[in-house]
């Protein structure tokens, strides 16, 4: 979460401009992700993609740049 210039925070929704610490992520998140950078992909052939959400392994990332991505953020867990 951050602020912006007029000192409210953001992201926020509503009237109320409440705002939310969590949400939908990781794994759950893939599918929703890779359908939109398969999406931009067809839109904008050749522009840069950074693909984000639940890759967590070669495999969901290879599916990301089967699907376009041009770059990908990857989770980490340190064990």
């Amino acid at each position: 979460m951050g602020l912006k210039s007029n000192g409210l925070a953001w992201p926020n929704v509503g009237k109320e401009h409440r705002t939310t610490y969590g949400g939908v992520s990781g794994n759950a998140i893939r599918p929703i992700a890779l359908r939109a950078v398969t999406a931009i992909a067809r839109e904008l052939p050749g522009f840069p993609i950074l693909a984000t959400g639940g890759i967590d392994s070669a495999e969901a990332g290879l599916q990301f740049l089967q699907g376009g991505a041009t770059v990908l953020q990857v989770r980490l867990e340190v064990l």
